[in-house]
């Protein structure tokens, strides 16, 4: 009998469900579009670069408040961190 969990999808080394997306897939490139490495964006929103390491590869997925702060360095909205169609390294400036 099936668990009605759906079919799973490896996505950068995670396993997803058919209805989930990866979380801050774009997060990296938004990241260096701005110009911060990972350290610098990391002291930018107070916290340490291996927390960054960790969303960037999507191991953990960060509270509102924290996705808030990120948006905010970034100048985006929040919604532009979270995976969409569109690659935003292909969106003009």
């Amino acid at each position: 009998m099936a668990t009605g969990f759906g079919k799973k999808k490896k996505v950068r080394g995670l396993v997803y469900t058919k209805n989930q997306k990866p979380f801050l897939r774009w997060l990296p490139i938004l990241r260096a579009k701005a110009g911060y490495s990972q350290i610098s964006f990391a002291e930018a929103c107070g916290m340490s670069q291996s927390q960054i390491c960790r969303y960037e590869k999507q191991y953990i997925k960060p509270h509102y408040p924290t996705l808030k702060r990120m948006a905010d360095v970034l100048k985006c909205e929040v919604e532009d961190l979270y995976a969409a169609d569109a690659d935003p390294r292909e969106q003009v400036s």
